[in-house]
C-alpha cells in the first residue's frame, strides 16, 4: 500500500521531488520482506509502467459507457456492456478473484448512497469463515485488549479458536449435500457421543465439532488421514468457530445439551483426549475399509467401563 501511494503521489499528484524523498523513506520503513512476484506476473504488468497506459486502464470503463451512449444497439447488448463497465471498476477498486467477481449480485452487494456506490459484503455471510487477518497464525491472541480492538472494528465478525495456541484438537463433522458426516462420525464413535466427556458444538449448518486436548508429543495437524469424508481433523496450524458465535442470519453454534463446557475443561485440565480409534485412522492414513476392521477391533478393547472412564477422565 505505501508503494502504491508512493506512485499515485509521483505520477498523478506530482508531488516535489522533496516531498518524494519522504515518501520513499516512508515507505521502506513499512515494507514487509516478501518473495516479489513471479516472472510472468511481472511480465503481465510491465505495460503499466507506462502512466498513459494506466491513465487509459483507468479511464476504460468510462470510454466503454461513452461509446454505448453513442452507438444503437439491442437492450440486451447494452446490458452486457454495462455490466463489463461495472466489473472494470470493481476489479480497479477493490482486486478479487474472478469467480468471486461473477458471484457478486448487484441488487445485494452494490449499494447506492446520494451519488456514491458501494460495495458491500457481510462479514459472515454464509460459507464464508475466512479469517479478516491474513496471518492469522501469528495474529491470533487471547489478549483482552487486542480483543476488544478487534470487536470494535468488526462486530459482526464471527469467532475463531486457534487450535494450535489452544492445544485443541477438533473433530469436524459436517453435513453437505449427499454425504452426512455426523451419521459417519457416529457410526465410527457411538450414537451417544456424550460418553467420551469432551465439549460437543452443533455448527450453523448443523453439523458437530467435538473438542479434545493434543496429545503431548505427535500432535494432530488438519489431516483426517483415512477418516471418511464429511468427518475433518482442525489441530496444529487450523481454526474452528468458537461456540457462541452467530451470523447475521441466526444460525449459531452453540453447546449440545449435555455437554461440558470447553471453557471449564480448559480451565481446569480436564479436557479429555482423543480416544484411541479415531486417533488411529488418522495418523495411519491406509484404506478406509482396513482401518476400519483394525478400529472395530480397538473399539471392542476400548469400550470396557475402565477404558471409558480413561478416555474421559482427568
Amino acid at each position: 500500500m505505501a508503494s502504491f501511494l508512493k506512485d499515485v503521489a509521483r505520477y498523478w499528484v506530482k508531488v516535489s521531488e522533496d516531498e518524494l524523498n519522504r515518501l520513499k523513506k516512508l515507505s521502506s520503513r513499512l515494507t514487509v520482506p516478501r518473495q516479489g512476484m513471479t516472472a510472468k506476473n511481472r511480465e503481465r504488468l510491465r505495460p503499466l509502467d507506462d502512466p498513459e497506459k494506466v491513465q487509459a486502464f483507468l479511464d476504460l470503463s468510462y470510454r466503454i459507457r461513452r461509446e454505448m451512449d453513442k452507438k444503437r444497439g439491442s437492450a440486451r447488448h447494452k446490458a452486457v456492456l454495462a455490466q463489463i463497465c461495472v466489473a472494470i471498476l470493481i476489479l480497479q477498486t477493490a482486486p478479487i478473484r474472478l469467480k468471486n467477481l461473477a458471484e457478486i449480485d448487484i441488487r445485494k452487494h452494490l449499494i447506492s448512497r446520494g451519488d456514491r456506490l458501494y460495495l458491500v459484503f457481510k462479514p459472515d455471510a454464509p460459507g464464508d469463515k475466512a479469517p479478516l487477518g491474513v496471518s492469522w497464525r501469528e495474529a491470533s491472541s487471547n489478549d483482552p485488549a487486542i480483543i476488544k480492538s478487534w470487536w470494535r472494528r468488526n462486530p459482526h465478525a464471527l469467532v475463531a479458536i486457534d487450535c494450535g495456541k489452544s492445544s485443541l484438537v477438533v473433530i469436524d463433522a459436517d453435513r453437505h449435500g449427499a454425504i452426512d458426516g455426523v451419521a459417519l462420525l457416529k457410526e465410527l464413535m457411538g450414537s451417544d457421543l456424550t460418553v467420551f466427556g469432551c465439549p460437543i458444538v452443533k455448527t450453523a449448518r448443523d453439523g458437530l465439532h467435538l473438542y479434545f486436548a493434543q496429545p503431548e508429543s505427535e500432535k494432530f495437524g488438519n489431516r483426517r488421514g483415512a477418516l471418511p469424508a464429511g468427518i475433518d481433523v482442525r489441530g496444529q496450524g487450523g481454526y474452528v468457530i468458537a461456540p457462541g458465535s452467530r451470523r447475521i442470519n441466526g444460525a449459531s453454534w452453540e453447546l449440545v445439551r449435555g455437554s461440558l463446557d470447553l471453557c471449564a475443561l480448559k480451565d481446569t485440565s480436564h479436557l479429555p483426549q482423543l480416544p484411541e480409534f479415531p486417533g488411529h485412522l488418522i495418523r495411519k492414513g491406509k484404506d478406509v475399509t482396513t482401518a476400519l476392521a483394525a478400529v472395530h477391533e480397538i473399539r471392542l478393547q476400548d469400550n470396557t467401563p475402565r477404558n471409558r472412564d480413561r478416555n474421559y477422565a482427568a
